[in-house]
């Protein structure tokens, strides 16, 4: 779990959950505090992008290597947002949607090899405050809001990745 807000929170706060122990283990602390991000694991790493309430967190991308126990700042994401979903396939990093300073319909995805960003056509519906699920190259994106704050929807979208 990444980011968030809370009491005393500097929103850079990472922990990851042992099932098995049931308990919480806290990471290092990101490089940029913010809420609303969205990540996922490709190659044994945890990328982290975009968010809130910071300068500079609507772009943000990072790494943490669970080895060194470390984050690393990477390119920053084309189009600024917060509430996406992100979902992970073929060694991508895929991200949706979102909001502020507007709604977005924006589907880009992150190459950790080349270290750039791809865009793909756009989501049907633009929406925030979304999940993503991956089955197999489809990413799953149920509901979400279509205004800013608060408009769920039932609205239930997917993306396949074809090829690479």
């Amino acid at each position: 779990v990444a980011g968030g807000t809370g009491a005393g929170a500097t929103q850079r706060e990472v922990e990851v959950y042992d099932a098995t122990a049931n308990i919480w283990t806290p990471l290092a602390l990101m490089n940029v505090g913010r809420n609303h991000c969205a990540g996922g694991a490709i190659g044994g790493q945890f990328y982290v992008a975009g968010g809130r309430d910071f300068a500079g967190a609507d772009v943000a991308l990072e790494v943490y290597d669970p080895a060194a126990n470390s984050w690393t700042n990477r390119t920053p994401m084309p189009t600024g947002r917060s509430g996406i979903g992100a979902g992970v396939v073929n060694n991508r990093l895929y991200v949706f949607g979102g909001e502020v300073p507007a709604l977005h319909k924006e589907v880009e995805s992150y190459d950790p090899v080349s270290n750039t960003w791809q865009q793909h056509p756009p989501m049907p519906t633009p929406k925030h405050g979304i999940w993503a699920a991956v089955i197999g190259n489809t990413i799953y994106l149920p509901g979400g809001a279509t205004a800013q704050g608060f408009g769920a929807t039932t609205s239930h979208e997917s993306f396949t990745v074809v090829g690479r």
